[in-house]
């Protein structure tokens, strides 16, 4: 007989007994619920799993901390992500805005000098179609004979005969 289990189940009769549980049913529950009615062994296995819930469970509230913070963190990130878009969009409008004013300043700057005599009237498709076939008639090497570089075979043998 082990005297201090003994008093444990005599402690856990008489809390019972106060409560106003009197039948052999309702002490026997009252002992189960204590885990008196167990083999020593299952009650410190119990006991073991009991502490061991208690670190997971307390680890699990610092990782559900560490989950908030991080969700905040991405809350606020994508928050600065959705304003560094909205300013993109804005600059890449004013960049739409700054070319079409400078395709029409450069118009009116090629008018302006057309009229003041410094730049030719005519379009420069024009004066290529001008001066292309005048080009190509010209026939300065008769012989054919100027490249971009030149070869041995390419100039005349002194000794050759004429």
């Amino acid at each position: 007989m082990n005297a201090k289990r003994v008093n444990a189940a005599a402690g856990v009769i008489h809390a019972s007994q106060v409560k106003g549980k009197q039948t052999a049913t309702g002490l026997a529950a009252d002992l189960e619920s204590a885990c008196l009615l167990q083999s020593p062994e299952v009650a410190a296995e119990q006991v073991e799993l009991l502490a061991e819930l208690e670190q997971r469970t307390e680890l699990l509230h610092v990782v559900q901390e560490k989950a908030r913070r991080l969700r905040a963190e991405v809350d606020g990130r994508k928050a600065h992500g959705d304003r560094l878009k909205a300013e993109n969009e804005a600059l890449r409008a004013r960049l739409v805005e700054l070319e079409a004013e400078k395709e029409r300043w450069r118009k009116a700057t090629y008018r302006l000098a057309g009229e003041a005599g410094l730049v030719p009237r005519e379009s420069p498709d024009a004066i290529t179609r001008r001066i292309a076939p005048v080009a190509a008639l010209r026939e300065d090497d008769p012989f054919h004979l100027h490249h971009e570089y030149r070869l041995g075979r390419d100039l005349p043998q002194p000794d050759a005969a004429p």
